[in-house]
């Protein structure tokens, strides 16, 4: 199952901070209560049947409420989120939107690509006059669209295919692997890719969909992972666990048991003097005294260049007869 987008977010109580500053009248919280379903949105009519258009044009140029666009107004604390983005959205254009793409992934769970942008989309896929900040696709539904917390989103599985058929190729196991880390399972991404019938960049997700792995634990491992196929190297085992001396066990972000070859990412090239450099010379002696040679793998020589790492996880299979 998966949770609801997280629009859980009282905005009545948003109402406190805007408006209930004023000097001369102390307002209650759920008296617009429109905001907890529109993203802190309101519009001009829907509050002045409590507030005189003075008392509105107070809270603004006190930066409590924020002019969207003609008789549209928002709470200057409104959330930020993609739920909240798409309830004011759809005030905004005045129907009912559908979340696609990276929102829905987003919403869904596994949005580990973001360009800033709420995309949506129309159950007629119809033209729409989009705010800025927002894209709008005119895009058949392949599925229902599913509904959670009173929004609309695009089928889990049609927006994880969605998201990695429009990505770059080094970015498509990462989606995939964080939709079935999300929840997604594999057969309906199987069900998905086939509803997706010709659909541009769906090539590279046919390829690469067998290689998905819902245990790849961060996108950049699953970018690691990428580049060791894309290498020829044999798949590795994912979440490796390595018994050490004394009863311990290391674990390790990818591996080859066989070969005692492991993999790790790190996300960050210094230490910052918490002794986590000590942590990590003791770890490796570990590892070492347990037979294994570990490769570690920076951004850098992800995106720019994987032959540092490929090369000797090459070598290091061969002569270990892997």
């Amino acid at each position: 199952m998966f949770p609801c987008p997280n629009s859980i977010h009282n905005f009545a109580q948003l109402l406190v901070p805007a408006f209930s500053r004023s000097h001369d009248q102390a307002v209650d919280a759920q008296q617009i209560p429109v905001l907890a379903t529109q993203g802190g949105a309101f519009r001009a009519q829907q509050a002045r049947k409590l507030y005189r258009w003075e008392q509105l044009r107070e809270q603004q140029d006190l930066g409590l409420i924020v002019r969207e666009g003609r008789s549209l107004y928002r709470v200057a604390d409104a959330g930020a989120d993609t739920a909240s983005r798409l309830a004011r959205a759809e005030l905004a254009i005045g129907r009912r939107l559908i979340a696609c793409h990276g929102s829905a992934a987003d919403l869904f769970g596994f949005g580990v690509l973001s360009d800033g942008l709420l995309h949506v989309t129309t159950a007629e896929a119809r033209s729409i006059r989009s705010p800025p900040g927002v894209k709008g696709h005119q895009m058949s539904l392949r599925s229902p669209p599913c509904v959670c917390g009173g929004l609309a989103l695009v089928d889990p599985a049609d927006s994880a295919i969605d998201v990695a058929a429009a990505a770059s190729e080094i970015d498509v196991l990462a989606v995939l692997d964080a939709a079935l880390r999300a929840g997604v399972h594999a057969n309906q991404l199987d069900q998905a890719v086939i509803r997706a019938g010709r659909q541009r960049g769906i090539q590279q997700v046919r390829r690469l969909l067998p290689r998905a792995n819902p245990l790849a634990e961060s996108p950049m491992e699953s970018r690691t992972r990428f580049r060791i196929l894309e290498a020829g190297l044999p798949e590795p085992d994912l979440q490796v666990v390595v018994p050490v001396r004394h009863g311990g066990v290391r674990i390790l972000d990818c591996g080859w048991r066989r070969a005692k070859v492991g993999l790790e990412f790190d996300g960050q090239d210094f230490h910052s003097g918490d002794g986590s450099l000590e942590r990590d010379r003791r770890r490796g002696a570990q590892l070492i005294a347990a037979g294994w040679t570990v490769v570690h793998v920076t951004g850098a020589d992800v995106y720019r260049s994987p032959e540092r790492f490929t090369a000797p996880i090459r070598t290091l299979l061969r002569e270990r007869g892997c």
